[in-house]
């Protein structure tokens, strides 16, 4: 990593900024942004819409979801929980998998407790709403993201600012 940033050594506190110019939004998915930690996590000063699934152990949502919410600092954040979800709930449709990877099928597309689609339709619903709100300032899009009114199954969603 520290090669792709140019840099010669290892930072011993806080790398570098990373910020890219022209991204107004970030949706981190199934992420590990414990390894950013809080002080680099509270540098995204952008809205974020943090989605995970709670059961999810190859990037735990305590490591991942729930730090990229509770610890950026934009005025406006969203966390989507799926509960009970796994990491590959996220992955693309079954039949799109390419087949050398079919033997490992059984992995990429079960997830106990969810329906695939409905946890796709969950997950394009919500970004959809943010990426509205964020970059179109579409206002009947952000009543979508209101805490007091989503009303999903399988879910929790919180947000703050919306």
């Amino acid at each position: 990593m520290s090669d792709l940033a140019g840099l010669n050594t290892v930072p011993e506190g806080l790398w570098p900024d990373w910020g890219i110019d022209g991204v107004d939004a970030l949706v981190p998915i199934a992420s590990d942004a414990l390894f950013f930690g809080q002080p680099g996590l509270s540098q995204i000063t952008i809205p974020v819409l943090a989605i995970g699934g709670t059961a999810d152990q190859d990037a735990p949502f305590k490591w991942g979801t729930g730090p990229s919410y509770e610890f950026s600092s934009g005025a406006r954040k969203a966390q989507l929980s799926l509960l009970a979800g796994e990491h590959m709930i996220f992955t693309g449709p079954c039949e799109s998998i390419r087949w050398y990877l079919r033997p490992l099928a059984g992995e990429f597309c079960s997830d106990p407790g969810w329906e695939r689609s409905y946890a796709h339709q969950i997950t394009r619903h919500f970004t959809t709403a943010f990426l509205l709100v964020e970059l179109r300032d579409d206002q009947d899009a952000a009543r979508c993201l209101s805490p007091e009114i989503v009303n999903f199954p399988q879910i929790e969603f919180n947000s703050q600012g919306y």
